[in-house]
């Protein structure tokens, strides 16, 4: 029968308990003359005590694992936050928009820290054209444009999602 770590632990408490009690023995010129001694147990209260230490012991580690994975993800959350920030988007880029691809697209003008803004939109279920493992892994068809040039960036982005989305739907090999 193998024992537990925490069971391994009180055998060598148990042991190093009995040879310091034997060195204090020796040193007083008392003999030890039987090894069942040696093989003395602890007590029920000495095994609770133990056990009650080492699993505050594992507890209190778990503790500082929880807090430190909580400090990290509220860390990620306001990096997040701070990376992107949406705003309005401008008359003549709506238009744009409108007049290529439809009034039906949802849109969203995003500037992030650092880099170009760009405008982020989100093809209706009916005109997208994602495969569907796809539409399974993401569930939504977005796309992105990124505002290098003003508005003829925009412009070229457009033309190429209005050209991407004429092609039939993708199949999955």
């Amino acid at each position: 029968m193998e024992l537990t770590i925490q069971e391994k632990r009180i055998k060598a408490l148990e042991k190093a308990r009995e040879v310091k009690k034997a060195k204090k023995e020796e040193k007083k010129g008392v003999e030890i003359v039987d090894d069942a001694v040696e093989e003395k147990t602890l007590t029920t209260d000495d095994k609770i005590e133990s056990l009650t230490k080492s699993v505050e012991l594992l507890l209190n580690r778990e503790h500082e694992r929880t807090k430190e994975q909580d400090i990290e993800v509220k860390a990620k959350e306001i990096v997040a936050k701070e990376k992107r920030s949406y705003a309005a988007m401008s008359p003549e880029f709506e238009e744009l928009i409108d007049l290529i691809l439809g009034k039906d697209f949802t849109r969203a003008m995003i500037f992030p820290k650092s880099g170009h803004p760009f405008v982020r939109l989100i093809i209706p279920e009916d005109k997208s054209n994602m495969s569907d493992a796809h539409k399974e892994y993401y569930k939504i068809d977005k796309r992105s444009i990124v505002i290098d040039n003003g508005i003829d960036s925009l412009e070229r982005g457009l033309r190429r999602i209005k050209s991407n989305l004429a092609r039939t739907k993708r199949q999955s090999i």
